[in-house]
């Protein structure tokens, strides 16, 4: 089983690599391209710079450093394009392709009709933003020459097995840790990096705010178990960038005839206490791991601390050691919790598990 971790440092190939990583993903904004677009209209879905490479030189040295120790590095063009985004997508995959990347993980059907075209021997993952929800769309991708399908989080384990078993001969992977939204990210048309459009003092003051609460933090060892840092930042979010995050009025409206049956109602998604960031699949491995063709399993938060997407590659490596033991269910799931709990000591229970099935469903 493969272990996809985030990365957008050099710095960080080696102490993730240490911690289990078999396989790094990232995702490039240059500032030409953030100048033109602006931070909503990102290439890679994830809108603040600091979840990303600046420049290619950067992602030839990442490439180089982790095939030295064996793994492999995919960038994201998680998004669907303009026309005119589209071009400079294909400018920027050629250099990615000189760079030696091993693969794209994309969306954009056209996107993947292109590299398939173009670029036959690199290897294309569908992103979660290519809503993959059941058999039927993993063959249409299948069909287009995806490599592997990277399943949406709100499927559950049951779904997973039934979709892997219809589809013989591909290749799935499976979130495992971290920002479990509540969102199809394929059906989601929020932006999350609005307040930084304009520009001007505000602009400044929360993308500096971002980097003292977020990945450039480093000197605070142990931060993304803070409960109170993480509120923080979620409030912070929520206030001033993710617009999911924002409470709104809402009005309900009968369907059948239009009218509206009650006005200005307090309405927001959910509640940042309950932090969607801290999520954790470990106990579902003893049932992923399971399932035919499920080939790796995705940490997500490339704009995370360090510190922190090499506590979860551990856990995650750990939990697959053990599991080679063939322990029991119940003995699986004491260690694990335990082995979270150390790290996590307010973030374990069903509020934070990726797979907690309503019926319960068991392979």
């Amino acid at each position: 089983m493969e272990i996809l971790s985030p990365i957008n440092s050099l710095s960080e190939v080696e102490p993730l690599h240490a911690a289990g990583a078999t396989e790094l993903y990232c995702g490039i904004m240059r500032r030409e391209v953030q100048r033109e677009y602006t931070n909503v209209f990102s290439l890679n879905s994830r809108q603040v710079p600091e979840a990303n490479l600046s420049n290619f030189y950067e992602l030839s040295e990442i490439v180089a450093a982790s095939r030295r120790h064996g793994m492999r590095t995919y960038v994201t063009y998680n998004a669907f394009y303009t026309k005119a985004q589209f071009s400079v997508v294909k400018s920027e995959v050629e250099k990615i392709i000189a760079c030696g990347a091993d693969g794209l993980i994309v969306a954009d059907i056209a996107l993947i009709t292109y590299l398939n075209e173009k670029y036959p021997g690199v290897k294309v993952i569908i992103s979660t933003f290519g809503g993959a929800f059941n058999s039927h769309t993993v063959r249409l991708y299948r069909d287009f020459g995806a490599s592997r399908i990277t399943l949406p989080r709100h499927l559950t384990i049951g779904e997973i097995a039934d979709t892997a078993a219809a589809c013989p001969q591909t290749g799935f992977e499976v979130f495992i840790m971290s920002e479990r939204c509540y969102f199809p990210n394929s059906l989601c048309r929020f932006e999350h990096a609005t307040y930084r459009v304009k520009g001007g003092l505000f602009t400044y003051a929360a993308a500096l705010a971002q980097c003292l609460l977020g990945r450039k933090m480093s000197f605070l060892f142990g931060t993304y178990r803070n409960r109170l840092i993480n509120h923080i930042q979620d409030r912070f979010a929520a206030y001033n960038g993710m617009m999911c995050c924002r409470e709104y009025k809402a009005d309900l409206i009968n369907a059948v005839d239009g009218k509206v049956l009650e006005s200005e109602l307090n309405f927001k998604f959910f509640d940042t206490l309950n932090n969607f960031r801290e999520a954790c699949g470990l106990c579902a491995l003893y049932d992923i791991v399971q399932v035919p063709g499920v080939e790796s399993v995705k940490i997500v938060g490339r704009q995370n601390l360090t510190s922190r997407k090499c506590a979860d590659t551990r856990m995650v490596r750990d939990a697959l050691a053990l599991l080679k033991s063939n322990p029991s269910r119940l003995e699986y799931t004491n260690t694990v919790k335990k082995m979270r709990m150390d790290l996590y000591p307010n973030y374990c229970g069903e509020g934070f598990c990726y797979y907690c099935e309503p019926d319960k469903k068991r392979l």
